[in-house]
């Protein structure tokens, strides 16, 4: 999962969230009327973190990401559904027959396109960082 954070009027707001990715865009799935896809709307600057679970901080390694999101066009939703059921193969078939709308309402995919990615890795050192302007 990834967890996403997003603002509006000063106002923080975290979710976690299934994502895919086709190169450095990463994609998810969201009710269109949950508040971080209302604040994507109006500040669509939002930072990410991706990482495994460790039960050791010398094994912690993960990504931060800062970009923009957006909601994904109707033509891009088509590689948006690609990467979902690849990633998630148990999605195959439920995204196009409309059962995944009746859990979730109005959903539609969107899209973070990063311009800062972090890589954290404990493993190197405690604290270990190498960052990448995209």
């Amino acid at each position: 999962t990834m967890s996403l954070a997003t603002s509006r009027n000063d106002d923080p707001c975290a979710a976690a969230l299934f994502y895919a990715s086709e190169g450095l865009t990463l994609y998810f799935i969201s009710d269109t009327s949950s508040e971080h896809s209302h604040n994507i709307s109006l500040n669509p600057r939002v930072a990410a973190t991706i990482n495994a679970d460790h039960s050791d901080w010398k094994d912690i390694r993960g990504l931060r990401i800062t970009g923009r999101a957006c909601m994904v066009r109707e033509e891009e939703a088509v590689t948006a559904r690609a990467a979902f059921e690849s990633k998630y193969p148990f999605l195959t078939g439920l995204l196009e027959s409309g059962e995944m709308r009746r859990g979730l309402g109005g959903f539609a995919f969107f899209k973070i396109k990063p311009e800062t990615i972090r890589l954290i890795d404990n493993r190197v050192y405690f604290g270990h960082t190498t960052e990448m302007q995209v």
